[in-house]
C-alpha cells in the first residue's frame, strides 16, 4: 500500500479510535458521577452488570453510526461481516467493564469515590481499547510497519506524546505524593523536576530520534527523487537567479548545474526576462494547485526546444520558487507528426471514391466520409450519432438480401480476425462492391474498417463481356473451321476450339502441350512458323492448301487464315485452319470428270463420226465385194483363152508378173479380195451396232458365245497391240439370256480393253471365256488378265463414275460404270476378284433363259 493511502487510512482509524476511547472514559466518568447514590446501595456484581450495561447502551449507537459510515465498505472488501465484529467488540467491553467495577474496589480498598470513579473510567479506557483496535485496524496495514512510519503520522505522535504525559503524571502523583511530606510549593517544584527528568529521555527515544531518522530519510529520498527524476527541477530565488539544478535539467539544457547557477532564470526561456516574469506573477497569484504550461525555451547551444513548465513558491525559508520543467520537443514532434497523418489519412478518406465506415468492436461509429453517406444514402447525423441498431437498420433495408449480410455481420462480430469480400446488391439496382478488414493495434483487434465501392457500371460491363464471351465461346466452339489462339511472337497455343480437336486429333491439352509441331511436317514446321509470328496488325497471314498431319499420322490439306486480335487486353494470332482436302480431292475429280466429259464427248462424236464413215464405207465396199465377183467369173473366162496362148507363145508378163504365177495365185487374190470385202462387212455392221443407242432393254434372246466372237473381232487390233497371249474359251451348248446384244458387247469390249491396259508388258495374257452356273442358273463371262492388279483404295471407287487409274494415258472412268450399270439392267451381277501385282479377275453373271 503506499504511504499516502497507509496514512489517510491510519489517521482516519486513529481519529476514530481515540474519540471513543474519550467516550469511554467521558461515559464512564458521567455514569459514575450521575448515578453514584444508586451504584452505592447496590453490591459489588450488580454495580459492575449495571454500569456495563449504561456503558454499552451509551457507547453503542456512536460506535455504529461511525463504523458503519467509514469502515463498512472496507468490511466487505476484507471478506468481513461488520456486524458481527462490532457485535463481538460491544460484548467484550461489557466484560472489560464488569470485571473493573468487581475488581478495582478490592485492589485500592482506602481510595476515596472520586480516586476510585477516576481509576475506574482509566482502566476501563485502557482495557478497551484492545478491542477497538481489534477492530478498527485488523487487516488495515501491514503487520509490521516501521517506527519511523508511525511516527509521521500527527495524529498518532500527537495522541502517544498525551498518553506519555498522562501516564508519568499519573505515576508520580500516585508514587510521591503520599512518599514525602513536602508542602505545596515543594511539592509543585518536585513535580515539576520529576516530569521533566522522566518525560525527557522518553521525548528523546520516541520523539526526536525518530524525527531525526525520519528527516534523513526524507532527504535522501528527496535527493534520490531530485537527481533521478526525467524533469528538470530549478530552485530559483526571490529575484529569479537559478540556485539549484538537478541532473535531468543539465541534460535536457545541455550544460551543466555549475555553469548556470547563480545565473538568471530568463536565459532558460525564448522570452528571456519577460517570459520569467510572467512566470514568476503566475506563482506569486497562483491559489490553486501549480499547472503546467508549455513555454519556449533554448538550450546552451542555443537551439530551440519546448517546455511544460509547472512553477510554485517556495515554502523554504528565504522563499524563492520551484520550476518543474519537461522537455516535450519530441512529443510536439510527435504530435505534429501525428496532426498531419491524422489530416493526411482525413484527405485520403475523402478523396477515395469508396466509401469508408471504421467501427470498434461493438460496431459503434468511429470515423466516416461523406462517400460512406452518398453511396447508402444516409443522413450525417444518424452516423454521427454511433445509434448502431438505427445504422443497420437503414443499411438492411436497401438490400436484397438483408439476411445473408447480417449472418456475415454475425459471423465477423465472433471472429474478429477474420477479413471479409462480398457483393451487395441493392434495391434500386446498384451493386456496392463491400471489403471488410480489422484493425490491429499491438498485435490485437480494436475494431472494423469497411470500404464500400459502386461497382453497378464495372458489373453491367462484366455481364455484358461475360455474354459477349459466351456468345464467342458458343461461335468459337461451333465455327465450322478449326481455331488455334497463338502467343503474339510465337507459336505457343493458347487455345483452341472442339473443331480444332476434331480436325486434328488431339485434345486440347494434348495440342496446347505439344505445340505446332504436333500438326506439323518436320519440313513445313519453319514455314507455318514464320508465317505465325510474322502476322501483325497491319498484316494478316495467309498459307493455302498446305499439308497439315493428325494425330494417327494422316495427312490432311488445309488453308491457314491468320490476323491479330485483342482479347481481354493481350494480343493473340488467331489462326483458322479449314479442312480442304475433301475440297481438293473433288476438284481434282472434278477436273478429271470435266476431262472425262470432254472424252466422252469426244466418243460420242466419234461414234456419230464411225456410224457415218461406216455407211460411206459400206457404198464402196459393196462396189468392190460385186466388181470383184464379176472380175473373178470373167478372169476364169479369159484365163482358158491365156493358158492356150501361154502353150503356145511361152511365158509371157501380165501387170509385170508372170503369167505362170499369176494363173497359180489368181484364185487365191480373187478370193482374198471377195474376203476382205466380207470381212469389212462384218466390222461395218459391228461398228454400227455398237454405236446405235438403245434406251431399253430389248427383250430378246441372245448368244453370249456370238457376242463374245463379235467382241473379239472388233477389237482384234488392240488384243494384238497390247498382248501376244490373248486367250478365248467358249463354252459349248451355251444357254441364251434375254438382254440386248449391243449393250452385252459393250460390257465385254470393255472389260477387254481395261484387260489391255492393265498388262505392264506384252507377254503377260488375257483369258475371255464363257461359262454356265447351273446351280445358279446363271450364264457367265470371265475376263482375266495378268496385269497390275487393283489396290484395296481404288477398288471401293472403281465401279464410281469417272473415276479412273489411267488419266494420264487416256482414261475415262467410265467403263465399268457404265458395264456396272448396263449388268445391273440385265437382273445380273458384275464381280470382281485382285491381287495387287498378280492381276484381275472380272465376272459377269446373267440369269440364264429356259
Amino acid at each position: 500500500m503506499p504511504h499516502y493511502a497507509i496514512t489517510r487510512h491510519v489517521d482516519r482509524s486513529t481519529g476514530l479510535f481515540i474519540l471513543m476511547l474519550l467516550a469511554i472514559f467521558a461515559t464512564e466518568l458521567a455514569v459514575n458521577e450521575l448515578l453514584n447514590t444508586l451504584l452505592g446501595e447496590l453490591d459489588t456484581l450488580q454495580t459492575g452488570f449495571v454500569d456495563a450495561g449504561l456503558l454499552v447502551v451509551f457507547f453503542a449507537p456512536p460506535l455504529w453510526v461511525l463504523c458503519r459510515k467509514y469502515f463498512a465498505e472496507e468490511f466487505t472488501t476484507q471478506g468481513r461481516n461488520f456486524t458481527i465484529h462490532l457485535t463481538l467488540v460491544l460484548v467484550g467491553i461489557f466484560l472489560i467493564e464488569i470485571l473493573v467495577t468487581v475488581l478495582l474496589p478490592r485492589m485500592m480498598p482506602t481510595s476515596d469515590h472520586q480516586a476510585l470513579d477516576l481509576a475506574d473510567a482509566c482502566l476501563s479506557t485502557l482495557l478497551s481499547a484492545p478491542p477497538l483496535w481489534w477492530l478498527l485496524f485488523r487487516k488495515s496495514q501491514p503487520r509490521r510497519m516501521p517506527l519511523t512510519d508511525l511516527l509521521v503520522i500527527p495524529l498518532r505522535l500527537y495522541v502517544l506524546l498525551l498518553v506519555l504525559i498522562f501516564l508519568v503524571d499519573l505515576v508520580q502523583a500516585l508514587v510521591f505524593s503520599r512518599s514525602f511530606g513536602l508542602s505545596d510549593s515543594c511539592a509543585r517544584i518536585v513535580d515539576s523536576f520529576l516530569n521533566t527528568v522522566v518525560i525527557a529521555p522518553l521525548l528523546w527515544l520516541f520523539v526526536i530520534r525518530p524525527l531525526q531518522k525520519v528527516a534523513q530519510s526524507d532527504r535522501v529520498r528527496a535527493s534520490a527523487i531530485h537527481d533521478q527524476v526525467n524533469d528538470a527541477i530549478v530552485m530559483l530565488d526571490a529575484k529569479g537567479g537559478i540556485l539549484s539544478f538537478n541532473p535531468a535539467a543539465e541534460r535536457i539544457f545541455g550544460c551543466g548545474a555549475a555553469a548556470l547557477t547563480g545565473t538568471p532564470a530568463a536565459a532558460l526561456f525564448t522570452d528571456g526576462a519577460a517570459g520569467l516574469a510572467s512566470l514568476l506573477e503566475a506563482a506569486d497569484t497562483q491559489q490553486r494547485a501549480p499547472e503546467y504550461r508549455e513555454i519556449s525555451g533554448r538550450r546552451c547551444n542555443g537551439t530551440p526546444i519546448t517546455l511544460e513548465v509547472s512553477i510554485s513558491s517556495s515554502k523554504l525559508s528565504g522563499g524563492g520558487y520551484l520550476l518543474i520543467m519537461r522537455d516535450i520537443s519530441d512529443r510536439k514532434k510527435a504530435q505534429q507528426i501525428l496532426l498531419e497523418s491524422l489530416s493526411l489519412q482525413r484527405a485520403t478518406l475523402e478523396s477515395t471514391a469508396d466509401g469508408i465506415l471504421a467501427v470498434d468492436l461493438s460496431y459503434r461509429v468511429r470515423t466516416f466520409n461523406d462517400n460512406f453517406l452518398k453511396l447508402w444514402q444516409l443522413p450525417r447525423a444518424l452516423v454521427a450519432d454511433g445509434d448502431r441498431e438505427a445504422l443497420l437498420a437503414r443499411l438492411f433495408a436497401q438490400l436484397k438480401e438483408p439476411v445473408d449480410f447480417q449472418a456475415q455481420l454475425e459471423e465477423l462480430y465472433s471472429r474478429p480476425e477474420q477479413s471479409a469480400n462480398r457483393d451487395l446488391w441493392l434495391k434500386d439496382g446498384r451493386v456496392l462492391e463491400c471489403s471488410s478488414h480489422p484493425q490491429i493495434l499491438d498485435q490485437r483487434v480494436v475494431g472494423r474498417v469497411w470500404s464500400f465501392r459502386d461497382v453497378s457500371e464495372k458489373k453491367m460491363a462484366e455481364e455484358e463481356l461475360r455474354k459477349s464471351e459466351e456468345l464467342f465461346r458458343q461461335v468459337f466452339d461451333q465455327t465450322e473451321d478449326a481455331i488455334i489462339f497463338f502467343a503474339c511472337g510465337s507459336c505457343r497455343v493458347l487455345d483452341l476450339n472442339h473443331k480444332a480437336e476434331r480436325v486434328f486429333g488431339f485434345s486440347k491439352e494434348e495440342l496446347i502441350t505439344q505445340g505446332l509441331e504436333a500438326i506439323c511436317r518436320p519440313d513445313d514446321f519453319p514455314m507455318f512458323c514464320g508465317t505465325i509470328i510474322g502476322t501483325n496488325t497491319e498484316r494478316s497471314s495467309l498459307l493455302d492448301n498446305v499439308v497439315c498431319r493428325r494425330k494417327g499420322g494422316s495427312e490432311i490439306i488445309v488453308t491457314m487464315r491468320g490476323k491479330i486480335l485483342t482479347l481481354r487486353g493481350s494480343q493473340v494470332v488467331y489462326c483458322t485452319f479449314r479442312d480442304v482436302t475433301e475440297r481438293i480431292r473433288m476438284e481434282r475429280e472434278a477436273r478429271n470428270i470435266q476431262s472425262k466429259l470432254i472424252q466422252a464427248n469426244k466418243m460420242t462424236s466419234l461414234g456419230l463420226l464411225v456410224s457415218g464413215v461406216a455407211h460411206e464405207i459400206n457404198n464402196p465396199n459393196n462396189y468392190i465385194m460385186a466388181n470383184a465377183r464379176v472380175l473373178s467369173r470373167a478372169w476364169q473366162d479369159a484365163l482358158k483363152f491365156l493358158r492356150e496362148y501361154h502353150r503356145e507363145n511361152g511365158e509371157f508378163l501380165l501387170g509385170g508378173i508372170p503369167f505362170s504365177e499369176l494363173d497359180a495365185h489368181s484364185g487365191e487374190l480373187f478370193e482374198g479380195i471377195i474376203d476382205g470385202t466380207l470381212r469389212i462387212d462384218a466390222i461395218i455392221n459391228n461398228l454400227k451396232g455398237f454405236a446405235r443407242q438403245e434406251r431399253n432393254v430389248q427383250e430378246v434372246e441372245v448368244d453370249l458365245n456370238k457376242v463374245a466372237t463379235s467382241a473379239v473381232t472388233l477389237l482384234h487390233h488392240e488384243l494384238v497391240k497390247f498382248t501376244s497371249n490373248f486367250h478365248v474359251d467358249l463354252a459349248g451348248q451355251l444357254p441364251k439370256v434375254k438382254g440386248n446384244v449391243q449393250q452385252l458387247g459393250q460390257v465385254i469390249i470393255n472389260l477387254l480393253t481395261n484387260a489391255c491396259h492393265a498388262l505392264p508388258e506384252k507377254s503377260r495374257g488375257i483369258w475371255l471365256s464363257t461359262g454356265y452356273d447351273e446351280a445358279r442358273g446363271e450364264v457367265t463371262i470371265t475376263v482375266r488378265d495378268e496385269g497390275c492388279g487393283i489396290t484395296r483404295d481404288d477398288g471401293s471407287r472403281i465401279m464410281e463414275p469417272f473415276f479412273t487409274t489411267k488419266l494420264d494415258t487416256g482414261g475415262t472412268g467410265l467403263g465399268l460404270s457404265i458395264c456396272c450399270s448396263i449388268v445391273k439392267d440385265h437382273l445380273g451381277r458384275l464381280e470382281y476378284l485382285s491381287e495387287p501385282g498378280s492381276g484381275t479377275t472380272f465376272t459377269v453373271r446373267l440369269p440364264a433363259q429356259g
